[in-house]
C-alpha cells in the first residue's frame, strides 16, 4: 500500500505538466481537424463559382454555335442538294460566318444521302461519303444534337470535335446535317487563364465522362481523344446532373483533385474544375503555422505555471515531510525506547529466575545437614538453570551474528530423522514426562551443520512445549528434490494477527504478568534466519488459538552418502590422568576447574597470569595446557606463542578458553599455535571428551 500511495503521489505531482503538453496538443490536433475541413470547404466553393464561370462562358460559346447553325438552316431553306454542292456563294457565307472566330475551325452540310454537301474549308467539297459515321448515322435515326469525339482533320490537320444538329426540312424527314466544328485549342486558352496552380485543372466533359478539352493538357498517345473521367464524374452526375463536387485522381496525370462541375445550360456538356489537394494542404499548413505558434506559447505558459505549483507543493511536502519525518523520528524513539524498556525488564526477569534457583541451589549445598538427596536435586536444579542461561546467551550472540552475517556452518549430509529423534530422545520435557515426543517419517539426507540443525529442532520443540503443548510429532517427508520436516503441536495455537511478524525478534505472545511462559523472544526469528542460512523456508500454521499450530520446514535434499568408514576415535575409552595446567585470571572460574579436574584425577596446576603460566609450564611440562585468552600482562595468544618456540620439543595439547567464538577468533586461536578453541561458558562434559582424546594421543 505505501509503495501504491508513493506511486499515486507521484503521478499526482507530474498530472499538471502533462495536462500542460496534452492540453493544447488535443487543442491543436482538433484545430487541425476544423482547419482542414474549413480548407477543404473553402476550396469547395472556390471550385464551384470556378465551375460556375466556366459553365458560363462554355454557354455562350455553344449557344452562339447554335445560332450560326439556325442562320445556315434557314439560309438553304429553299435550296436543293444539287444547288448546295455547287455554290460557291455558300463556300463563302461559311466563310464569312467563322472569319476572326477562333472558337470554331470550320462549317459543313451534308445532304441525306451522305454523299453531297458544302463547306467553309474547301470548294468544292472534296467527293466522300458521311454514310457509316457515328454522327451522321445517329442524327439520321433520331436526335437533334451529336458531339463527336475529338479528332484531327484530314485536311486542315487541326484538333476538333463536331457540334451537329439536323437541318429542317418540311416533312421532319431527315435531309442531312449541318456542323460546326470546334476548336478544343479555344477553350484551352481561356483555361489557362482560370488555373490558380500549376497542379490545378480545367476540363469540358461531355455527360458520358470523355473529356473535350482540358488545361494542363494531356500527351494523346497518337490519339487525340482524351481520357475519361475514372467514373466519379458519371456518379456525381447521378447522383445530382446539375452540380456538385467530388474527388478522384485526375485523368490522366494521378493527380488527387477536389473537382467541382457543373451541366452547360440545357447541352450534354460539364465545365469541370479540380483543385488539387497539395493546395488544399498549403493552406491548411500556413494556417495551421498560426495555430501552432499559439499552441505552442500556450504549452510554455501551462509548463511555467506547472513547474511553479510544482514547486510550491514541493515546498509545502518538503515541509510536511519534513514534519512527519520529525513524528515518525519521535514514535520511533519511543518505540525504540519502549521496547529497550521491555526488552531489559524481560532480560531482567529471564536472567533472575534462574539466578535465583542457582542462588537457592547454592545455599541448600552450604548448609553441612542437608541430606544426599536434597544436594542431588539442588545440583540438578543448578544445572538445568545453567542450561537456560546459556541457551539465552546462545541465542542472542546466535541472532546477532545472523544479522551481521558472520554466522558459519559446518556442513555435511545428515538424516534429518536421525537428528530429531536425538532432540526428542534428549529434550528435558520428554525426560521428565512433561510432554510426548514422537518422530517418524523418511530417512532423506540434507546438507546441514548438525549443531544448528539441533538448534533450530530444539528451539521449535521448546516454543511448543512453552506455548502448552502435551504432544508433539516430528515428521519428516521427501517431497521430489526437498526434504520437509513438519514440528505439529496440540499447544495453544497462534493468533492469525500474530502470524505475519511471528519470525521478527522480540515478538511473543500476550504475556501474562508472571511470565510463565518465559523467554526472549529470539527462538523462533533464530529458527528462521538458520534456515535461510541451509538454503531453505520455514512456515507457521495455525487455526487459531486452542487449536495447536504446525511449523514447516524444507530444506534442499542431499543426495546419498557413502558408507562412512569407522573411525576408531569415536569411541574413545575413559582417558588417563594427566598432567594439566590451568591459566585463568578470574579466580572462581580457575579454582572450579582446578577442582572439576582433579575430581576426575588429573594432576592440575594453575596460573593467574600469562607470564606466570609459561614459568609453570617450563616446570612442570604439562600434558595439557587450557589457557584463557584475555590475561593480564601476556595474553592467551602470546603464551601459545612462547610454549610452541621452546626448543626441548615437548608438544602439550593446548586448548583456548575465551568469551570470544567469532570465526576470525577461531583462525588466531590455531595460528598461535592452539589445537583446540573452546567458547566459554565450557561444557564439562565436552572438555572432559576432549582431554580423553588428547591424552590418548599423548600417550599413543
Amino acid at each position: 500500500m505505501p509503495a501504491a500511495g508513493t506511486s499515486e503521489k507521484c503521478c499526482a505531482s507530474w498530472l499538471p505538466f502533462g495536462a500542460a503538453v496534452l492540453v493544447p496538443m488535443i487543442l491543436l490536433v482538433a484545430m487541425g481537424l476544423f482547419s482542414f475541413a474549413q480548407a477543404r470547404h473553402d476550396a469547395e466553393l472556390r471550385a464551384q463559382r470556378a465551375a460556375q464561370a466556366l459553365a458560363e462562358h462554355a454557354l455562350r460559346t455553344f449557344r452562339a454555335h447554335d445560332l450560326i447553325i439556325n442562320a445556315v438552316d434557314k439560309y438553304l431553306m429553299d435550296w436543293t442538294w444539287a444547288d448546295i454542292s455547287s455554290s460557291r456563294q455558300l463556300h463563302e457565307f461559311f466563310k464569312g460566318l467563322i472569319r476572326n472566330a477562333d472558337d470554331i475551325n470550320t462549317i459543313f452540310v451534308v445532304g441525306p444521302t451522305g454523299r453531297e454537301g458544302n463547306s467553309s474549308l474547301i470548294f468544292p467539297l472534296a467527293p466522300t461519303d458521311m454514310r457509316g459515321r457515328p454522327f451522321y448515322e445517329e442524327l439520321r435515326k433520331q436526335g437533334e444534337l451529336h458531339i463527336s469525339d475529338p479528332d484531327i482533320g484530314r485536311i486542315n490537320k487541326q484538333r476538333y470535335f463536331s457540334f451537329t444538329r439536323r437541318l429542317t426540312s418540311p416533312d421532319a424527314a431527315f435531309n442531312g446535317v449541318v456542323s460546326v466544328s470546334v476548336n478544343p485549342g479555344y477553350f484551352e486558352n481561356f483555361y489557362k487563364s482560370m488555373v490558380e496552380t500549376p497542379t490545378d485543372s480545367v476540363a469540358l466533359v461531355r455527360a458520358d465522362g470523355l473529356v473535350l478539352a482540358r488545361v494542363p493538357e494531356l500527351p494523346r498517345a497518337g490519339s487525340p481523344v482524351l481520357p475519361h473521367f475514372r467514373g466519379g464524374l458519371r456518379e456525381a452526375i447521378a447522383a445530382d446532373p446539375v452540380a456538385g463536387t467530388f474527388t478522384e485522381d485526375g485523368s490522366g496525370d494521378d493527380v488527387t483533385r477536389l473537382y467541382a462541375y457543373r451541366r452547360i445550360g440545357e447541352y450534354p456538356l460539364y465545365a469541370s474544375y479540380g483543385l488539387s489537394y497539395a493546395a488544399i494542404w498549403a493552406t491548411w499548413r500556413h494556417t495551421m503555422l498560426a495555430f501552432a505558434l499559439v499552441c505552442l506559447l500556450a504549452a510554455v505558459v501551462l509548463l511555467a505555471a506547472a513547474t511553479a505549483v510544482r514547486r510550491h507543493n514541493r515546498r509545502e511536502t518538503e515541509v510536511a515531510g519534513q514534519f512527519s519525518r520529525e513524528i515518525a523520528r519521535r514514535m520511533a524513539a519511543e518505540e525504540t525506547s519502549r521496547s529497550k524498556d521491555e526488552f531489559l525488564a524481560t532480560l531482567g526477569h529471564e536472567l533472575r529466575n534462574p539466578l535465583s534457583s542457582i542462588s537457592a541451589g547454592v545455599e541448600i549445598l552450604r548448609r553441612e545437614e542437608t541430606p544426599l538427596p536434597v544436594r542431588a536435586e539442588a545440583v540438578n536444579i543448578i544445572g538445568r538453570q545453567i542450561d537456560h542461561l546459556q541457551r539465552l546467551l546462545c541465542d542472542l550472540l546466535d541472532v546477532a551474528r545472523t544479522v551481521y552475517g558472520k554466522m558459519n556452518l559446518d556442513v555435511h549430509k545428515v538424516s534429518l530423522l536421525d537428528v530429531a529423534a536425538g532432540v526428542a530422545a534428549q529434550y528435558a520435557g520428554a525426560l521428565r514426562g512433561e510432554v510426548a515426543i514422537s518422530v517418524g517419517g523418511s530417512h532423506a539426507l540434507v546438507n546441514a551443520d548438525v549443531t544448528r540443525l539441533r538448534q533450530i529442532i530444539e528451539n521449535l520443540v521448546d516454543n511448543a512445549h512453552k506455548y502448552g503443548a502435551h504432544t508433539i510429532n516430528l515428521n519428516v517427508a521427501e517431497l521430489g528434490e526437498s526434504v520437509e520436516l513438519t514440528v505439529t503441536d496440540d499447544g495453544e495455537g497462534i493468533p492469525a494477527a500474530l502470524l505475519p511478524t511471528l519470525f521478527e525478534p522480540f515478538v511473543q505472545g500476550d504475556q501474562t504478568l508472571d511470565r510463565a511462559k518465559g523467554g526472549l523472544g529470539l527462538g523462533l526469528a533464530l529458527v528462521r534466519r538458520l534456515t535461510v542460512a541451509h538454503g531453505g523456508t520455514l512456515h507457521a500454521h495455525s487455526a487459531g488459538p486452542g487449536q495447536g499450530s504446525t511449523f514447516t520446514i524444507r530444506l534442499p535434499k542431499a543426495a546419498p552418502q557413502d558408507a562412512p568408514n569407522p573411525r576408531s576415535e569415536d569411541a574413545a575409552p575413559a582417558g588417563t590422568p594427566a598432567r594439566v595446567l590451568v591459566i585463568e585470571d578470574q579466580q572462581d572460574a580457575r579454582e572450579t576447574l582446578r577442582m572439576l579436574l582433579e575430581l576426575d584425577h588429573h594432576n592440575v596446576e594453575t596460573a593467574s597470569n600469562g607470564p606466570d603460566g609459561v614459568a609453570k609450564f617450563e616446570f612442570h611440562s604439562p600434558d595439557v595446557v587450557l589457557v584463557d585468552i584475555g590475561l593480564p600482562e601476556m595474553n592467551g595468544y602470546d603464551v601459545a606463542r612462547a610454549i610452541r618456540a621452546r626448543p626441548d620439543g615437548t608438544h602439550p595439547y593446548l586448548i583456548a578458553l575465551t568469551g570470544y567464538g567469532q570465526p576470525e577468533d577461531i583462525r588466531r586461536a590455531h595460528e598461535a599455535g592452539f589445537d583446540r578453541h573452546l567458547t566459554k561458558p565450557v561444557i564439562y562434559t565436552n572438555l572432559k571428551e576432549i582431554l580423553v582424546r588428547s591424552t590418548k594421543r599423548h600417550t599413543g
